[in-house]
C-alpha cells in the first residue's frame, strides 16, 4: 500500500482481482527444483529461489520482474516492464 500509495480498501480490491487471475503452484510441482535454485540464489536473495524453481519446473522461458537480483542467474530470461512494453 505504501509503494503504490493506495488505501487499504483499494489494496483489498486489487488483491482480490489478482487472486482471481493467479494460479498458485503447489510445492510438490516444483520442489524437486527448489534445492538447486536455492543454491544458485543463496548469495543473492534466497527469497527469489521459489520463483526460479517454479519457472524451471514448468518450463517457462522467462520471468517478468523489476527485481534486479534475477539478473544474477542464467536459468530464466529476465523481462522488465520496459522490455515488455517495447515488445507490445
Amino acid at each position: 500500500m505504501k509503494k503504490a500509495k493506495i488505501s487499504e480498501p483499494d489494496f483489498e480490491i486489487l488483491i482480490n482481482i489478482l487472486l482471481e487471475r493467479v494460479t498458485l503452484v503447489p510445492f510438490e510441482d516444483f520442489g524437486r527444483e527448489y534445492d538447486h535454485e536455492m543454491q544458485i540464489m543463496e548469495t543473492v536473495d534466497e527469497n527469489d529461489s521459489p520463483f526460479l524453481a517454479v519457472g524451471i519446473a514448468l518450463g517457462i522461458k522467462g520471468i517478468w520482474t523489476e527485481d534486479r537480483h534475477f539478473l544474477r542467474q542464467n536459468l530464466l530470461e529476465v523481462y522488465s516492464t520496459g522490455d515488455l512494453v517495447e515488445r507490445i
